[in-house]
């Protein structure tokens, strides 16, 4: 099992504890060994008792060393395991955000087939009604070819007149009116190619 950043930074923490109380005790024995170094200048103390300090103080010296090499190991494990656990984060963020990148995609691969879907069944509609219209429109030019005189037809309007007998169809404005031109020539062109394969068969 790995070691966890926040386990290294007790132990870092505790070893930091242990140089500070280290580096006061060589800070009393400093102070201590000048009053000892004094007194045996002025031969009231022996060199039994210098002596003895300054093994203190070199035990000391040694042990605050080794204690500060460990601590520079500790602090350079912290550094790495934190920096691996940021990452392993940054890194399951970013599986997560794809996670989700895909599912909304897929979500608008749905839409968009419906969408698709609803727009070739409208178009159709819209196909076999106009095709339906210009047979009306057909048979009427065609009864009108048998009246005598140009006689107006009762009861139509201007506009319609114009769509039956000039073929002029104003559709109004719509918002995806180009998308819509778009989709009708496709279904126009696949009614042909059937129509034309049937033809062909027969």
């Amino acid at each position: 099992m790995n070691t966890t950043s926040n386990q290294i930074k007790t132990q870092l923490d505790q070893t930091t504890f242990r140089l500070d109380e280290l580096t006061a005790m060589r800070d009393g024995i400093n102070n201590n060994l000048q009053t000892l170094q004094q007194g045996f200048i002025d031969g009231k103390t022996s060199l039994d008792e210098l002596q003895t300090e300054q093994g203190k103080l070199a035990t000391l010296n040694e042990s605050i060393k080794a204690l500060e090499a460990k601590q520079d190991e500790i602090h350079s494990a912290y550094q790495k395991a934190s920096l691996s656990e940021s990452n392993q984060k940054l890194l399951e963020s970013a599986t997560a955000v794809a996670h989700e990148a895909e599912t909304v995609f897929n979500e608008s691969l749905t839409i968009r087939n419906e969408l698709d879907t609803a727009i070739g069944q409208l178009t159709k509609k819209l196909y076999d009604k106009l095709l339906s219209f210009d047979d009306k429109r057909k048979q009427y030019l065609a009864i009108r070819s048998k009246i005598p005189g140009g006689a107006k037809t009762p009861e139509l309007t201007d506009d319609l007149l114009r769509m039956l007998e000039r073929n002029q169809m104003n559709f109004p404005p719509i918002k995806f009116g180009a998308a819509i031109g778009a989709a009708y020539e496709q279904i126009r062109r696949q009614k042909e190619k059937q129509e034309l394969a049937k033809s062909t068969a027969s």
